[in-house]
């Protein structure tokens, strides 16, 4: 994003009381979320930091909206480039074309990067008062995700990371570890062959999810999306993720979900969660660290492979927050075996070319 984006964004923001900080200086093309800057920064390779919890991302502040973040983005779109092409140019032709309907078949046939969840999908998003997304109330952040964008696979990565302030290479490196190919029609993953863990809610505020027999016999698949993202458990008292089909059928809704939902890990939204697995002091205790000290370093003296330094404090909850996302856990084993990998395609940007 250069500055120009900036000045966009900045007018698309006049109604918000505060200045608009997360890109107020350079791009970086290095150190991800030290904010630190590389002495020569070239102008094709814009990144955001990834923020703490303060500034437009506290509890007080406002965020940015989907349509801030579009308004700044479409302005500049023919001119801003990633890997020395303009990011309005596609790098995954499968997610400009059209395909057969969702499930259930409610005719969206628009490809992925078209396609906005629709009213009904957004309503039933909210049916549950967003308690399966394992958030602590009010829900502040997942309330914001709303899907509403269309562009280029890299426009919609660039779009997430204005609205979630997250570095781009975080996004594009979860989407190498998790699906390789970036094609987001269809792309399913957690094979499960019981119908008990294919049918979630018992929850009479929304309709159960039922995958059982979507895309293959006897069976389903829990996860979706470049992301891959659950759409369903199996515990019957959770209720069902009310993100399908929108997850499979958005690609904008899928990064906006995935990102809101990590914007809201990193600021301490789910110590509910993590009280339950035993580990909720440890992570609000590292969210704590984060938010006071950002650049600070971690006292878990966990390496950053892409800086080739220690984490920060900002960085290591960013980085258990992407573990937690695999294993359900605080930087349990699982979760580091996971960063591992997301680390190793981050500092190898092996997603180039794409």
């Amino acid at each position: 994003m250069t500055i120009r984006l900036l000045a966009a964004a900045a007018i698309a923001a006049a109604a918000i009381a505060g200045s608009i900080v997360m890109c107020s200086g350079p791009m970086r093309t290095s150190d991800p979320m030290t904010g630190s800057n590389p002495p020569s920064i070239p102008v094709d390779q814009p990144h955001f930091s990834t923020q703490p919890a303060s500034g437009v991302f506290a509890d007080g502040g406002g965020g940015y909206t989907s349509a801030q973040c579009a308004a700044a983005l479409d302005a500049n779109a023919s001119s801003d480039m990633y890997n020395g092409q303009p990011i309005n140019q596609e790098t995954v032709p499968e997610n400009q074309q059209t395909h057969s309907p969702g499930s259930p078949a409610d005719g969206v046939t628009s490809p992925a990067n078209q396609t906005k969840p629709n009213a009904a999908q957004l309503a039933y998003y909210a049916s549950d008062g967003y308690l399966s997304s394992t958030m602590d109330a009010p829900f502040r952040w997942m309330k914001m995700i709303d899907g509403q964008y269309t562009g280029t696979t890299e426009m919609i990565i660039r779009w997430a990371a204005c609205k979630w302030g997250m570095d781009e290479d975080m996004i594009r490196a979860q989407a190498a570890t998790e699906h390789g190919t970036w094609i987001q029609w269809n792309a399913a993953g957690d094979h499960r062959d019981s119908i008990n863990q294919c049918q979630a809610g018992n929850d009479p505020g929304h309709v159960s999810t039922n995958l059982w027999g979507y895309l293959i016999s006897n069976a389903c698949f829990q996860s979706w999306s470049i992301w891959q993202t659950k759409v369903v458990f199996s515990t019957p008292n959770l209720g069902a993720w009310t993100t399908w089909p929108a997850m499979n059928e958005s690609t904008a809704f899928a990064a906006d979900y995935r990102y809101g939902f990590q914007r809201s890990c990193m600021n301490g939204d789910r110590s509910g969660f993590f009280n339950d697995k035993g580990t909720g002091s440890a992570y609000l205790a590292d969210v704590a660290n984060a938010t006071t000290n950002p650049g600070g370093e971690s006292p878990h003296k966990f390496f950053n492979p892409v800086t080739g330094s220690n984490a920060t404090n900002l960085e290591y909850v960013a980085f258990a927050c992407l573990g937690a996302h695999f294993s359900g856990a605080w930087m349990d084993p699982d979760a580091l075996s996971y960063l591992s990998r997301l680390l190793a395609h981050w500092k190898a940007k092996d997603w180039l070319p794409k």
